[in-house]
């Protein structure tokens, strides 16, 4: 899955370059998808042992994510104390205050955007960080506490949906499902359903999955479609109330009924026999360090960006081509030497 994990890297990075993009926030629920979907696969498929097992696919877990992720935060902090001033590109990262954000920092739990997309924290690092801390939130309920139980997790999506209908209907905002981890509990246990459930999507194929798919959305968001499509008319000659109401619509509307096409997708993929390029693998190894350090990476790239008169497109070229450099060192000098830690784990188990 190389490539669909490279290209939502993508698409993180032009929501941060751009401040507000509904593919970057949708991939990152799509990463969701795909992370519960993986926990899923591994616990029930590989970890199935007993709880001894899930201790040790929650040590595997932690062989992968932490080391890179201190690279990326001694490398982010490195730029933040030798680039002066800092671009004025994602202003809330700074150095933490008080010693109980900065133990955030180093254990990754806990940190935490708000619902307007603001950190809460007294300051972040690595800005991405906090997908981390929610995904170390779902492998404890992905893999450790459904992990094997196939109906159990089917009744906790249906749960997950009853709830994303019912914040919905409250007038949630967007940034409820996409930033905190009761808000994406329904990505979470989408990826999970459908791996248990992935012999009934392959047989139902894309032909007639994706009609329902869309048909089950509109009938359930429909009513509320022709509301604000009459508030959208009504505010024609007011950009803000306008911007605010399509906001809403299309961000809640447009992820909802994506996110399914995507579950989809990886399903296809997983079921896929063939083994991945060592092109595709590339991909694949560097795009959790590119999520994590291309923040960074941009602070370079726009120090440098007078000098090299870069456009828009340039500019975003550079970001991810450096991304990647970063990546492939990290990747090579961090990620490849432990690998043989995590198939050793693996084996054990």
């Amino acid at each position: 899955m190389g490539y669909l994990r490279f290209s939502l890297c993508l698409a993180v990075i032009y929501l941060h370059l751009r401040s507000y993009t509904l593919s970057g926030q949708t991939a990152v629920l799509v990463f969701f998808v795909l992370s519960s979907f993986l926990t899923s696969y591994v616990t029930t498929e590989i970890y199935n042992h007993g709880f001894r097992s899930k201790l040790a696919f929650l040590a595997n877990r932690v062989v992968r994510i932490y080391p890179v992720y201190y690279a990326c935060l001694a490398f982010a902090s490195a730029c933040l104390l030798l680039i002066h001033p800092l671009p004025n590109f994602h202003e809330h990262t700074h150095f933490p205050v008080g010693a109980y954000n900065w133990l955030k920092q180093f254990t990754i739990l806990g940190i935490s955007t708000s619902e307007e997309g603001r950190s809460i924290d007294f300051g972040v690092i690595v800005e991405t960080a906090w997908s981390l801390s929610t995904e170390i939130f779902y492998y404890l309920i992905v893999g450790v506490l459904l992990g094997g139980r196939k109906w159990l997790t089917t009744c906790a999506f249906l749960w997950a949906v009853y709830y994303t209908i019912h914040c919905y209907n409250h007038r949630f905002t967007f940034m409820h499902f996409y930033c905190t981890i009761q808000g994406s509990v329904v990505a979470f246990m989408l990826g999970a359903a459908c791996y248990y459930h992935r012999g009934i999507i392959k047989k139902l194929g894309v032909c007639r999955l994706v009609p329902a798919i869309l048909l089950a959305n509109i009938a359930l968001y429909l009513p509320d479609f022709l509301k604000q499509f009459n508030e959208l008319l009504y505010f024609t000659a007011n950009i803000s109330l306008s911007h605010n109401a399509g906001i809403r619509l299309n961000d809640i509307m447009i992820s909802f009924c994506s996110l399914p096409l995507f579950a989809w997708i990886i399903v296809s993929l997983h079921q896929r026999q063939a083994k991945p390029s060592k092109y595709e693998q590339w991909l694949a190894d560097i795009s959790y360090p590119i999520f994590l350090i291309h923040i960074p990476a941009t602070w370079i790239i726009l120090r440098v960006q007078p000098l090299l008169g870069l456009d828009r497109w340039l500019f975003f070229a550079c970001v991810v081509l450096f991304s990647m450099l970063l990546s492939t060192i990290l990747v090579i000098t961090v990620d490849r030497p432990l690998k043989k830690y995590r198939k050793l784990i693996r084996r054990k188990n």
